[in-house]
This record gives structure tokens, C-alpha cells and sequence, in this order.
């Protein structure tokens, strides 16, 4: 069961100026900078599988968390569909080359950070950046982790398989490539890089060895800040697990409904097909159902007898029905 104080650590996180004259459109714009980097490859060739090797920088997006999976204890029935708070959620690819034989890469920056993954205000904003070497499992010649199938389209299915990343977790060492503009904000809790100086505007590489397990403590070591000419980001060997939690990580996977009459996955459409949710069923207390789904990334849904469409946590509830649950309802006293 997570501590008090780590539920309230992961609550807590909860354009280039144009020049005179006319350009020519039709030429390729100068790189703005470079990401050198090398991947260890006697580490992942086994992992590869003969797959070609490709590495891309990947700006993080603002994570996502899952309330239901710090608000309750988590347990091996609803872990798969919690992803890990202190977490690298990948955003956008900004860069991507092929890996060289010796495991070398340089990846061209042509453009800033999107606005979306540049966090804070119009004096101070900061991207985090993580170079992610994959196996080009699809053989499709671009870096792409997760891909969607399914009549809808909608469900996630692991595509590239990430092998090392340079910055996956808050609380492990890593490497990070950072865009500052502006000031700095000390206190923003966008990855904070607790016990680190603030970096310098524009491009840089960034590494620290993190935070402490589960808590928003700078580890024991030296954060330190360099440019990127200076720096050769070393990517991380990652396990089968966190390479399906880097994946998983960049889709809303949770989502609360309101109990209806017939048990989940058994309503019916206009047609008289059954539908709805598939999975299954925990009990996460006597007013609380889970359904976990299935697949690479497993989805959760909070069925809560009291709650909200919008979230799990609200002052004034859209429905209750603690008085009088369902006849299907699960979850006893």
C-alpha cells in the first residue's frame, strides 16, 4: 500500500523570429542545434531481435495520472493499467535518425519544442526532452511506439519496441535535453529536477541522477547542466516492462462511468448487440468497482455508486446510488 506522503508527492506533480527579405521555401532550414548521442548496442542487440535501430528525441508531455491508482491500494489486479506516476510521458517526436553501426546517432533540432510541451508562462517555460533508441519492430522505416487497431481504431497496440531511453523515470539517473525560455521556475513541478541548478536558455543537456524512490527528494549526486556540443547523451537499456510503460504512458487509459442497470458488457445497442465494457472486475471497496481491460496497454474504468463524469474525486456528485446499488453490483460491505 502507497504511504500518505507519496500519494501527496504524485498528487503535487499533479517561435523563431522572421528575418527581412523574402525566403526561399523550397531550401531545408539550418539546423538548430544538434543531439549527439550513443547507445551501448551489446546491451539491447539481443533485444533487437535483427530489427534496425532507430533513435529520436522525444519531448515529455504533462502527465496524465490515474487517480484511481494512488487513491486506492494498488494491487496485481489493477497494476497493469496503472501506469507509473513518476513517469517520462512521451509527447511529441521532434527528431529521429538512424542508428550507426558503432551504436552513434546525431539528431538535427529544426524547431522548437510544440507550445503544448513547453510549460509555464509568458516569463518562464521549460520543455524536458528524452532521446528513446527502438527496434523498427514494423519495419515501416519512422520511430513510432504505440499504433492504433480495432474496428474503432482506438485500441493501443506496442509497435517499435523501446530499447533505452535516456530519461524514463524521475527517480533514476538520467539524461535529459531541456529548452528554457525565459526564467526559471524552482518550483514547477513539470519533472522537476530537484537539486538541480537552472538550466541555461535555449538548448541543453541536463543530467541528474534524479529523485529519491517514490518522493520528490533530490538523490545524493551532481546535477549538472551542459551544452548540447558538449554532451553525448547515453541512452539507458530499458526492461520489457518499462519499455511498455514509456509506450503506455502517452495514452489516457482511465475513465469514470456511472453504473447502470445490467452488469458492465452486457448493455445492448439499438440493434439488440451487446456492447460496452469488457475486462475485469475488482473491487476496490464495497462503493467501487474497477473494470481492467486487456492488451498492450490496459485500460481502466472506476465505476464509482457515487461520483462524477469527469472525475473520480468531486464536492457534488452527477449520481448516487449508495442507497440502493444495482442488483448486478459486486462489491459487498
Amino acid at each position: 500500500m502507497r504511504s500518505s506522503q507519496t500519494f501527496l508527492a504524485i498528487v503535487a506533480l499533479v517561435s523563431l523570429s522572421c528575418g527581412n527579405g523574402v525566403d526561399d521555401l523550397s531550401l531545408e532550414s539550418a539546423p538548430l542545434g544538434y543531439v549527439r548521442g550513443k547507445v551501448d548496442l551489446g546491451a539491447i542487440d539481443a533485444k533487437s531481435t535483427g530489427k534496425p535501430l532507430r533513435a529520436a528525441l522525444v519531448w515529455g508531455a504533462v502527465p496524465n495520472y490515474v487517480l484511481a491508482c494512488v487513491k486506492y491500494p494498488l494491487n496485481a489486479e489493477i497494476a497493469p493499467a496503472c501506469p507509473n506516476p513518476f513517469g517520462f510521458v512521451p509527447g511529441l517526436v521532434e527528431a529521429e535518425v538512424e542508428v550507426g553501426v558503432d551504436g552513434s546517432f546525431t539528431l538535427p533540432l529544426r524547431r522548437l519544442p510544440d507550445v503544448s510541451l513547453s510549460v509555464g508562462d509568458d516569463s518562464a517555460r521549460i520543455a524536458w526532452g528524452s532521446v528513446v533508441v527502438a527496434a523498427d519492430s514494423d519495419g515501416n522505416g519512422s520511430f513510432n511506439l504505440l499504433t492504433r487497431e480495432g474496428d474503432d481504431h482506438e485500441t493501443p497496440k506496442l509497435a517499435d519496441l523501446a530499447l533505452a531511453a535516456s530519461f524514463f523515470r524521475l527517480d533514476e539517473p538520467q539524461q535529459r535535453v531541456a529548452f528554457r525560455e525565459g526564467g526559471w521556475d524552482e518550483e514547477s513541478l513539470f519533472y522537476p529536477p530537484k537539486g538541480c541548478a537552472a538550466p541555461p536558455v535555449g538548448f541543453s543537456a541536463l543530467t541528474t541522477p534524479g529523485l529519491k524512490p517514490l518522493s520528490l527528494d533530490p538523490a545524493p549526486g551532481e546535477c549538472t547542466s551542459a551544452s548540447l556540443d558538449a554532451t553525448t547523451i547515453e541512452p539507458v537499456p530499458l526492461s520489457l516492462n518499462e519499455a511498455k510503460g514509456l509506450a503506455c504512458r502517452s495514452i489516457n487509459r482511465a475513465q469514470v462511468r456511472q453504473p447502470g442497470l445490467v452488469p458492465p458488457g452486457e448493455e445492448e445497442n439499438e440493434q439488440g448487440d451487446h456492447h460496452g465494457l469488457v475486462g475485469k472486475q475488482v473491487c476496490l471497496d464495497a462503493e467501487t468497482l474497477a473494470i481492467v481491460g486487456e492488451g498492450d496497454c490496459p485500460t481502466i474504468t472506476v465505476m464509482p455508486l457515487s461520483g462524477c463524469r469527469q472525475n473520480l474525486v468531486c464536492q457534488k456528485p452527477d449520481w448516487d446510488f449508495t442507497k440502493q446499488p444495482p442488483p448486478w453490483w459486486p462489491c459487498a460491505p
